[in-house]
């Protein structure tokens, strides 16, 4: 992708997270240089629904998505200037939106997917 292409899909990205965050009670999106994310609160079957929306909205605007999806607790700390969250749940989500062959697929923990299935 050229720089063009590139600010193209992190704008349809970046709207395409905006509008379903306004429509998800208590969603919260954090970003940065790697990627954006969401977190949202219980149950964990939401998430994995948001996720689809997400996906299938940016194949719309011809930008193909890996997204990782997983759960767990998160801690507030202070960036440089603004509120951030941490906790190992980002890394997992992170990782599995980076495995091989990725591009256009939800990757999901094994313990997220069987939270998802009780709820």
């Amino acid at each position: 992708m050229n720089d063009i292409e590139i600010a193209k899909a992190v704008a349809t990205l970046d709207s395409t997270i905006e509008d379903l965050r306004v429509r998800v009670s208590g969603a919260e999106r954090y970003s940065s240089v790697f990627g954006a994310f969401v977190v949202l609160p219980k149950p964990t079957g939401h998430a994995l629904e948001l996720a689809s929306q997400i996906r299938k909205m940016c194949a719309k605007g011809h930008v193909r998505l890996s997204i990782g999806v997983s759960d767990g607790r998160l801690e507030a700390v202070t960036d440089v200037n603004q509120v951030n969250v941490v906790g190992t749940a980002i890394n997992y989500a992170a990782r599995l939106a980076f495995l091989e062959g990725g591009e256009g697929r939800i990757a999901v923990n094994e313990f997220t997917a069987d939270q998802a299935i009780r709820t």
